[in-house]
């Protein structure tokens, strides 16, 4: 009996199409795994994000309310050379003069979003508009960081010094301000020396350091107010990402 030399073409049909199922199939699940992780990894780094941006807007309102502070003290003492005596029942001149002493700097960098940025991996994160507001946000602290870098100068280079030379005394504003400090001695206000206060206000150097004093302090405001503004628009575009 002659032997059949007919090729099962059908059957060799059915076949190829299972492999080529079974590949798409793997590839496929391969695919959903990548991305299943990926999307637990994104959930992660934005808890990391969140819980992150939440201690900057932190720091950010209380640097808004000591900028604050310090743009009402420095004001006053400008008012008070104008009338030529310090007369504020609320305000206290030791306070104020310590004010225009000191500048305080924040640290809204490092943590989970440098990096991310370090890694390249700022991808992760679906959400295009979220990654843009991130990978802008260093120029905003950099906006802050200037104005607090020259604040800081102005400070250390200038008022330091002046407060130095003619020995105006800041141990009660600290006793007052640094309750931590338990000041060891009994403290000193400038208004135990009328003299030095009516000399004080009197002086055209220290008008001229209140006026650089409270032009830096008024335009850090200013970034400040834009940063919080930046950074809720951060939270709530982490917040809508969270949700989906």
């Amino acid at each position: 009996m002659p032997h059949s030399h007919t090729i099962p073409w059908k059957r060799i049909a059915v076949e190829a199409v299972a492999i080529v199922a079974s590949i798409l199939l793997a590839f496929a699940i391969d695919a959903w795994w990548d991305e299943r992780q990926e999307r637990i990894e994104e959930t992660e780094v934005l808890l990391g994000l969140k819980s992150e941006f939440s201690r900057y807007r932190e720091e950010l309102a209380e640097g808004i309310e000591y900028n604050e502070r310090s743009r009402l003290l420095t004001a006053e003492l400008m008012a008070a050379i104008r009338r030529g005596a310090w007369d504020s029942e609320t305000l206290s001149i030791d306070l104020a003069l310590a004010t225009v002493s000191d500048a305080k700097t924040h640290d809204f960098g490092g943590g989970v979003l440098d990096a991310m940025i370090s890694a390249g991996r700022l991808e992760i994160i679906s959400d295009h508009k979220l990654r843009a507001k991130l990978a802008s946000w260093g120029q905003v602290y950099d906006e802050i960081r200037d104005d607090e870098v020259r604040n800081m100068v102005l400070a250390q280079d200038r008022v330091v010094p002046y407060m130095l030379r003619w020995h105006i005394p800041h141990s009660r504003a600290f006793d007052l301000c640094c309750t931590w400090a338990n000041w060891p001695v009994p403290t000193r206000s400038i208004e135990e020396d009328p003299g030095a206060v009516s000399r004080l206000l009197s002086d055209p150097e220290f008008e001229v350091l209140l006026d650089f004093k409270y032009i830096d302090v008024a335009h850090t405001a200013l970034e400040f107010e834009t940063a919080i503004e930046a950074m809720n628009e951060i939270l709530d575009a982490i917040d809508a990402s969270l949700a989906e």
